[in-house]
This record gives structure tokens, C-alpha cells and sequence, in this order.
């Protein structure tokens, strides 16, 4: 192992960006318990054996697994645990990028797009919470990496020489070792999230445009391997056998939830030129350089789609696929849809990668020896400038301030959701329903939080909402006409981290 280290620096670059990648993700993972809401939920899940089904239940089974070395008992404890986990798949998520551009790029490129992906913001921060989208992406792929492992064997095995006669039999030999593996990291997706079944199309549409795959062959593999994946989707999510009534509930909910929108809230395409996720999730997930050189080479291989390789049209089908369909949707649940689009980080990676090696070809020999270098650092520098700052203020949030800040007041004060760490169950409150309640009639001091208010704030002024996203709306914008000292995070609000707290005096 040593000697094979010191033949090829790769492994020593890879392990480096490995290492940076744990260090971005694991630092800060201990901030309290219930500023992440769903996060409070989770651990009560853990800790009493129970879900609801509102998505399947991969990451806690493996904090349960987990948990069984450790024995933790405390809430604080198992959610640390929890985050120490998706943070692990986040390390994981960085090398299985590497292995996937390997096969597309010169070893310097693939170490590049796993650097990318490493220091992106959007995978830095996601891989903080005790969620489901980090499981997601190491599935998508872990299942990318073996079904191309499936497809070059398929192509590889259709046919052979007979010398004899000198023509060509076709060989149906299922290869079983590649559909098993394709079909467990298949399944290990469909256990992370009910949005992977989006994937189920891909496999089906590739035999459209990979000529080696149209043979019946490829449809025999793909029955086996979602059989496998079915298989191992229900020892994963075991407790579906046992009572299906609970898991049929959350599947309608969540299905219901991706169709109406989140608290009532629909955005719709059409409004934003399909960009919402472009502008609002891509961008801020990997800064504008990147998505620029990767959008780049997307449209480079639509336009050149006849020289380009199977498994970049494949990537590029999944990219385009897995982007309008959630864009399409008009769930973009605040205070942090950027999750959503987690799963592209990787492959936009990838894109960009690709990009600069594609641009390197047109400029002069000479300044191939140093230009690559210093175009790599300059889009590796803002994110990981991001992903710094990030981990640094996720354990100086804003919520810590509030409660010196209300120390002086005198009279009861009213806090909505956001505020202060949730507990179980947790409080969705909002200033416009405290204030009507009767009890509170007399409260002169409310404290509102930006990850509450700007959903509102922004809802207000799109089209076809319902009547009482223009009523709360009015009524926030009605509160905001008192005098309000704010609380500001020093970095910015983004995901779960630091909310701008606004503390409303109605008295004065």
C-alpha cells in the first residue's frame, strides 16, 4: 500500500481531498439541537423506534445502527451522531465523484471536480443536518457509478466472433455480479427519498441513445436489478410490512406536499423563466464561475451530442431531467429549498471539469503548463471562502443573541417558529396567529425570524396563491410599521444557519 502511494501522487491528492472534505463537514456539527426543525423530529424517531413515513427511512436506520456502538442517550448526543453521519456520506459522496470523472477526464480534472464538489457550499452545508438529501446524492451516485459498470459490460458482451463461420451470435448471459450491485445502490437511493424514483425514467430512456444498450439483454438486467433494489428498499424500511397504513399516509403526504406546495405556497415555473433553483439553490450551492463553465459544457454536449460518450449523455439527460422536473414543481419549501438541488452539485462539478479541460484545448501549448492551475484555484477559492465562513457562524447563530437582547424587557414577549430551537413537537407559531389570540392581547414586544416572514414576504407577490398567503403577507408588512431593532447574522441567512430576528416593540 505505501509503495503503491509513492508510485502514484493521485492517491496522495485524493486522500488530501478527502480529508478537506471531512474537515469542511465535520467542523461545527455540534451546534444546539432544534435549529434545524426537522432535525427534533428525527431524533425523537430514533429514540423511540417510530417514523412517519413522510420519507423513507434510510439515515435513521443508520444513526439506530450507529447508536448501537455508541449507546447515546441524549437528544444533543444522537443528533451530533446523526450529523456525524451525513457528514461521513459527504466524504463518501466526494470520492464516488472522483471515481465517476475518472472515467470521463484526466486524472488532474477528476481530482479537480472532486475538489469542487468538496468545497462547494451547498454539499458543505447539507452535509451539517441530520437530512435525507446527502443520503440521496451518495445513492444517485453510488447507483451512477455501478450502472455504468452494468452498461459497459452489456456493451462489451453482446457479440462475438464465430471464426468459424465468420459471423456474429449474440450472448444473453446476464452479468450478475454488476446487476446486484446496481440493484442494491439502486435500492440504497430509492431507501434515502421518494424524489429518486425520478431516476426510474433515465434507465429506461437510455437504450434511446446508446446504441450498445438497445438489446434485450440490457431490459433483463434492469428487471433483475430493480427487483434487487425493491428487495433491499423493504429490509431497509422493514417497518412498511409492519404497519403499511402509516406509510401509505406519509407517501400520500409527501406526494400531496411536492404537488401543492409548502405552506400553501406554490411557485410556479412559468414566473420565474424556470430559473428559481438556477438563481436561488444552484448559484449560492457552488458560486457563479463553476455553474457558468458548467452550463457551458452542458450546452457544448447538446450541441455536439452525437460526439460525445454514453456516459456524458447520460449525465447530461440526468442534469436536465432531475433540474426541471423539481423546478416544475411548485414546492420550494423556505427557509431552505436549496436542498433540492444537492443532488446536481456533483455532476455540475463534473461539468465544469469538463469545461476547463475542453477550454485548455484552445489555447496555445505554452500556457497549458500554468494556465489550468490558476483557472482550478480561482474557481476552487470563492466556494471553499463560502464553506469557510459558513462553518465558522453555523455555532454563532443568531438565535444565541435574543435572549441577552430581551433580558431588560419587562412585559411577556412573543416569539414565532425559527426564533428559538425547536422542540418536539415542533411549534410551527407565526406572528399573525399569536397576536389574534386573546391571551395576548396585551403583549407590547413579538420577536420574528427572516426563515418565517420572507416566505410570506415573498409569497405575497406571486400569482394564484391562496387567500391567506396575501393576508399573512399584509399583516407582516403591517407589523413591520412598528419600530424593530433587528439581529443580523454577521456571514448571511442561509439553509437552517443564522435567521434575521426582528424585535417588534408594538407598546412604543
Amino acid at each position: 500500500m505505501n509503495l503503491a502511494i509513492k508510485k502514484d501522487p493521485t492517491i496522495i491528492v485524493l486522500l488530501l481531498i478527502l480529508a478537506i472534505a471531512a474537515g469542511l463537514n465535520f467542523y461545527g456539527i455540534d451546534f444546539p439541537l432544534g435549529y434545524h426543525p426537522d432535525e427534533t423530529l428525527k431524533v425523537y424517531f430514533i429514540q423511540n423506534n417510530s417514523q412517519n413515513f413522510f420519507h423513507p427511512i434510510f439515515i435513521l436506520q443508520v444513526v439506530r445502527t450507529a447508536n448501537l456502538i455508541f449507546g447515546f442517550q441524549s437528544e444533543q448526543q444522537i443528533a451530533v451522531l446523526g450529523r456525524a453521519t451525513t457528514a461521513l456520506m459527504g466524504v463518501a459522496i466526494v470520492f464516488l465523484t472522483y471515481k465517476i470523472a475518472e472515467q470521463q477526464l484526466p486524472s488532474r480534472y477528476a481530482l479537480g471536480a472532486a475538489l469542487l464538489t468538496a468545497v462547494a457550499p451547498g454539499m458543505v452545508m447539507h452535509s451539517h443536518y441530520l437530512k435525507e438529501d446527502i443520503a440521496l446524492t451518495f445513492g444517485i451516485l453510488l447507483s451512477f457509478l455501478s450502472f455504468f459498470a452494468l452498461g459497459e459490460r452489456i456493451r462489451l458482451m453482446t457479440t462475438e466472433v464465430d471464426q468459424q463461420a465468420g459471423k456474429y451470435s449474440f450472448i444473453e448471459n446476464i452479468p450478475w455480479k454488476q446487476v446486484i450491485l446496481f440493484g442494491s445502490a439502486l435500492g440504497l437511493t430509492f431507501a434515502a427519498k421518494y424524489k429518486s424514483g425520478i431516476l426510474l425514467p433515465l434507465y429506461f430512456a437510455t437504450p434511446l441513445y446508446v446504441l450498445g444498450l438497445r438489446k434485450l439483454v440490457y431490459f433483463k438486467c434492469l428487471f433483475w436489478s430493480f427487483s434487487i433494489s425493491l428487495f433491499t428498499f423493504l429490509v431497509i424500511n422493514f417497518p412498511i410490512l409492519l404497519n403499511p397504513k402509516t406509510f401509505v399516509r406519509g407517501f400520500r403526504y409527501e406526494l400531496d406536499h411536492a404537488l401543492t406546495g409548502h405552506n400553501g405556497i406554490k411557485v410556479y415555473p412559468f414566473e420565474h423563466f424556470f430559473s428559481f433553483h438556477l438563481r436561488n439553490s444552484i448559484v449560492p450551492s457552488l458560486t457563479i464561475l463553476p455553474v457558468i463553465l458548467a452550463l457551458g459544457f452542458l450546452l457544448y454536449c447538446i450541441v455536439k451530442w452525437g460526439h460525445i460518450n454514453w456516459r456524458s449523455r447520460f449525465l447530461v439527460c440526468y442534469v436536465v431531467f432531475f433540474y426541471f422536473v423539481l423546478e416544475v414543481s411548485p414546492l420550494k419549501p423556505f427557509p431552505n429549498f436549496m436542498r433540492y438541488m444537492v443532488p446536481l452539485i456533483p455532476m455540475l462539478s463534473l461539468f465544469c471539469m469538463q469545461g476547463l479541460d475542453s477550454l485548455m484545448t484552445m489555447i496555445p501549448r505554452r500556457s497549458r503548463s500554468w494556465l489550468p492551475l490558476a483557472l482550478l484555484s480561482l474557481i476552487i477559492v470563492f466556494p471553499l471562502m463560502e464553506s469557510v465562513k459558513f462553518d465558522y457562524y453555523i455555532n454563532r447563530d443568531t438565535r444565541g443573541k435574543i435572549e441577552g437582547m430581551l433580558a431588560e424587557k419587562e412585559r411577556d414577549v412573543l416569539m414565532e417558529a425559527y426564533v428559538e430551537p425547536f422542540t418536539h413537537p415542533a411549534d410551527f407559531s407565526r406572528l399573525p396567529d399569536l397576536i389574534t389570540e386573546e391571551q395576548n392581547e396585551n403583549v407590547c414586544t413579538l420577536v420574528a425570524s427572516s426563515f418565517m416572514y420572507d416566505r410570506y414576504l415573498f409569497g405575497g407577490t406571486l400569482k394564484n396563491q391562496e387567500p391567506d398567503i396575501y393576508v399573512k403577507y399584509q399583516q407582516y408588512l403591517e407589523l413591520f410599521e412598528y419600530p424593530y431593532t433587528e439581529i443580523r447574522p454577521l456571514y448571511k441567512s442561509i439553509a437552517f444557519s443564522n435567521p434575521t430576528l426582528r424585535v417588534i416593540d408594538l407598546c412604543e
